[in-house]
């Protein structure tokens, strides 16, 4: 019978080879090997044998829970994935005035964004010349839509109070996203560093939240 193994972000993957439980030391140590190792050289310059010697495992034990190192990379995202905040836990439950919450959830997800995590993630897929394009639009589909939809969310409540005047709820929640998020991660993709410093990502999140409230506050936005 054939296994059918949901990916992390919507790949499956079908085998009719019998493979272990994806439970036990050994599993999680090859996991964490390959989170370790994707992060470092990236998916091309990763091989199964350096999966197998830093988790420190028969190549033979590695493919008794994997079919390749394809479906290796997709186990170290979904352990990645899962280890990320929640989209809620994030945006919603602010406290404040919605000013503040905002330069609050900008802030919050330009950490997480541009974080360690983030760019082990980015050198996994991203820079990858071997992976189908598709898994890497899915990739940030998976990281940035989750984010999009809590977004959308906080915006719906602000609009039921009046506080905000929105007709595209979506749209508005990309360009929040957009205006908050676009040139910190760009610089952290270019550079491979995080943004310079404190002060200078709080000025870019305030002229981000400056510009969001300027469009969407009834009567306009004044900033503090």
């Amino acid at each position: 019978m054939n296994r059918l193994v949901p990916g992390p972000i919507g790949e499956a993957l079908v085998d009719d080879r019998p493979l272990r439980r994806r439970d036990g030391c050994k599993y999680e140590s090859v996991v964490r090997a390959a989170i370790h190792l994707f992060g470092m050289r990236g998916f091309d310059g990763t091989s199964v044998n350096a999966i197998a010697n830093a988790a420190q495992v028969s190549k033979a034990t590695v493919y008794a829970y994997f079919n390749g190192k394809y479906d290796i990379l997709l186990a170290a995202l979904e352990e990645m994935l899962a280890a990320l905040p929640g989209p809620r836990e994030l945006v919603l439950n602010r406290e404040g005035s919605l000013s503040d919450s905002l330069r609050g959830i900008a802030r919050d997800v330009c950490e997480l964004l541009t974080g360690p995590m983030m760019k082990s993630m980015y050198r996994m897929v991203v820079l990858s010349t071997s992976l189908n394009a598709h898994i890497t639009e899915q990739f940030a589909a998976e990281i940035f839509d989750r984010y999009a939809r809590a977004i959308e969310a906080f915006l719906y409540i602000e609009v039921s109070a009046g506080r905000l005047v929105i007709t595209d709820v979506p749209c508005a929640s990309a360009q929040f996203l957009g205006l908050a998020i676009g040139r910190p991660i760009l610089h952290t993709v270019l550079t491979g560093n995080h943004w310079p410093s404190v002060q200078s990502l709080d000025a870019h999140i305030e002229v981000a939240v400056t510009f969001f409230l300027t469009t969407y506050a009834p009567g306009g936005y004044l900033p503090p």
